[in-house]
C-alpha cells in the first residue's frame, strides 16, 4: 500500500506550515532536476523512485509529466544553438504514437498492478543503464536506411513508457549511448525528444480526464524546484566525474525500485 492514497491528502498536508512531506517531495525535485540537468537523464526515474510511495500512480504519472515539461524545456532553451532537430524527429515522430498507447495502459491498468509495472519498469532501466555504463559498446550500421528503420522503433517504445509511466529516457538514452554521440549531442536531443513526449503526454492525461486540480495545484508548488535544480545540475555538470556520478544515481535507484515492488505485493 502507499503511505498516502491520494493527492488530496498530500494537497492537505501541504498546507501545513512546515509539513515534512511538502519538503520531502520539494527536496526530491531539486535532486531530479539537478540529476537530469547534469547527467541528462533521470528526472522521471529518480521522481517515481522516491515519490511512489506517497502517491497513487495516476497522480504520480500527472505530477512528474507537469514537472517534465518545465524541466526538458529548460534544458532544450540551453542547447538551442546545437542543431540536431532532424535527428530528434526520427524519434520524436513515432515516440508520440506511442503516448496515447501508454496513458491506456495507465488509465485502464488497475493500480496495484500499475506499481508492479511501474518498478519493473524501473528495474529493467537502472540494470539496461547500468549494464552499458559497465560495458560500453558502439553500434555502427554500415547501411544508413538500417539506423532510420531503427530510430523510429526506439522513439515508439520510449513514447509508450513515457505515457504510461514518465519512464521514456532508459530506450532513447542507451540508443545514444550506444551510436558513440557526443555527450553535448546526446544532452541536445535528449531534450528535444523529452520536452515533446512530456508536453503531448499532459495533453493525453487531460483529455482523458486524468488530471485533478489538486495535481496541478501541487506540480505548481514544485515547479520553482525545477529551476533551482537546473542551476545546481549545470554547476556540478563539470565538477564531478560523470561516470562515478551515473553509478551513485543507478545504484539508488535500484534499491528504490526494489523496495517498491516488494511493497506492492504486501
Amino acid at each position: 500500500m502507499f503511505l498516502v492514497n491520494s493527492l488530496e491528502s498530500i494537497f492537505l498536508d501541504m498546507t501545513m506550515l512546515g509539513s515534512p512531506l511538502f519538503w520531502i517531495m520539494l527536496f526530491s525535485v531539486v535532486v531530479s532536476s539537478s540529476v537530469s540537468s547534469s547527467a541528462g537523464f533521470g528526472f522521471g526515474i529518480l521522481l517515481v523512485a522516491i515519490l511512489q510511495f506517497f502517491m497513487e500512480p495516476v497522480e504520480l504519472v500527472g505530477v512528474i509529466t507537469i514537472l517534465g515539461c518545465v524541466g526538458s524545456f529548460l534544458r532544450v532553451i540551453e542547447t538551442r544553438k546545437i542543431g540536431l532537430w532532424k535527428r530528434s524527429l526520427y524519434f520524436i515522430i513515432p515516440g508520440l504514437f506511442g503516448v496515447p498507447l501508454g496513458v491506456a495502459l495507465l488509465k485502464y491498468l488497475a493500480p496495484l498492478l500499475m506499481k508492479r509495472y511501474l518498478n519493473l519498469v524501473l528495474l529493467a532501466s537502472v540494470l539496461l543503464l547500468y549494464y552499458n555504463l559497465k560495458n560500453p559498446f558502439t553500434i555502427r550500421f554500415i547501411n544508413p536506411s538500417k539506423r532510420k528503420l531503427s530510430a523510429p522503433l526506439i522513439g515508439f517504445i520510449s513514447g509508450i513508457l513515457g505515457g504510461s509511466s514518465t519512464l521514456s529516457g532508459p530506450p532513447i538514452v542507451i540508443w545514444g549511448m550506444l551510436q558513440g554521440w557526443n555527450k553535448m549531442d546526446m544532452h541536445a536531443t535528449w531534450a528535444r525528444f523529452f520536452f515533446s513526449i512530456a508536453l503531448f503526454s499532459l495533453f493525453t492525461l487531460a483529455f482523458n480526464g486524468l488530471y485533478k486540480d489538486s495535481t496541478i495545484v501541487l506540480s505548481l508548488y514544485l515547479i520553482p524546484a525545477i529551476f533551482l535544480g537546473f542551476k545546481i545540475g549545470t554547476w556540478i555538470r563539470d565538477k564531478l566525474p560523470e561516470e562515478r556520478f551515473r553509478h551513485y544515481v543507478l545504484s539508488f535507484l535500484f534499491l528504490s525500485g526494489l523496495l517498491g515492488l516488494a511493497l506492492s505485493f504486501r
